[in-house]
């Protein structure tokens, strides 16, 4: 699956910003961030990678409106996604630019299909043990 250019446009009371990338491969969702300073941008961090086992997620949701292209991620737990940078009250929120829009949407869409299918395993596992 390809990776998904994302942004965080407000971090540390709007001190800074972060970019980075999304993606998944079997059962682990992929973020790589690299956070800067909002001001002049010059203090920038190295990239950082989390892995979060798809397990884990419970919720993935791209809205998109006329100003604004948005991936909403919200983990079963709260330390799912605590220590990625921008996570807060239990959400992960990034902005998308208008022109990978299609590719958020059918990213979600994948996504979300591929966790479905995590949990049903589970479920089925967990039936068969019993």
């Amino acid at each position: 699956m390809p990776s998904l250019p994302f942004r965080i446009p407000s971090l540390y009371a709007d001190l800074g910003k972060a970019e980075g990338t999304l993606s998944f491969e079997h059962d682990a969702l992929t973020i790589e961030i690299q956070t800067s300073d909002s001001i002049i941008g010059l203090l920038k961090s190295g990239v950082k990678e989390f892995t979060v086992p798809l397990s884990e997620v419970s919720e993935v949701l791209f809205k998109s409106t006329l100003f604004s292209n948005k991936i909403y991620l919200r983990g079963k737990k709260m330390s799912t996604f605590a220590n990625v940078p921008g996570y807060e009250k239990g959400e992960l929120l990034l902005t998308i630019a208008r022109k990978h829009k299609e590719t958020a949407a059918n990213f979600v869409v994948d996504l979300q299909i591929r966790i479905q299918e995590i949990n049903l395993k589970k479920m089925e596992s967990d039936d068969l043990s019993q």
